[in-house]
């Protein structure tokens, strides 16, 4: 009797035990210009989640993915995207789950030729605004950290002039 009773405490102090539901989803599709690609970005609502891109075909031939992880500490989490005019770039910038490096906004480009995902940063420096205009057929503007005075300085680059990194 003393048995049933521990075991029935126990359920009304910590439950039965389930799986943890995963997060909902929220999905942000982005048709290229010429309607040949589609990015999409699939949003956990919820740290704890995966923010996933995933680059497909018109058809949903899917030719390039990346996953963010984004628990509490660590992850980037999406905020806006867009294309290229020309169809040739896909740019998107994030910002760390977490509260680390609250100036930085990562910001990153899919190639269509090169089928890579690179991220923007890596060539300008630390972008300091998730905020960039995108001019034809493929120029970036935006702000980055000058490291010498530390002050946010524009940036334009044109991405079909970058050796992307694998």
């Amino acid at each position: 009797m003393l048995r049933c009773f521990e075991f029935l405490l126990a359920i009304a102090l910590f439950g039965p035990a389930t799986q943890p539901k995963s997060a909902p989803l929220k999905t942000h599709i982005y048709p290229s210009p010429d309607s040949r690609l589609r990015a999409v970005f699939h949003l956990a609502e919820k740290t704890g989640g995966d923010d996933v891109l995933t680059i497909s075909t018109s058809s949903g031939k899917r030719i390039s993915w990346q996953s963010f992880s984004s628990d509490e500490n660590h992850g980037r989490l999406f905020v806006r995207g867009s294309w290229t005019p020309d169809s040739q770039f896909f740019v998107w910038s994030m910002e760390n789950a977490g509260g680390h490096s609250p100036w930085n906004w990562p910001t990153f480009f899919f190639s269509r030729r090169s089928r890579m995902i690179s991220q923007l940063d890596r060539y300008v420096g630390g972008i300091t605004s998730s905020d960039f205009t995108i001019r034809a057929p493929d120029v970036v503007q935006g702000t980055r950290l000058e490291r010498k005075t530390g002050k946010s300085v524009g940036f334009s680059v044109h991405l079909s002039k970058l050796k992307h990194e694998l």
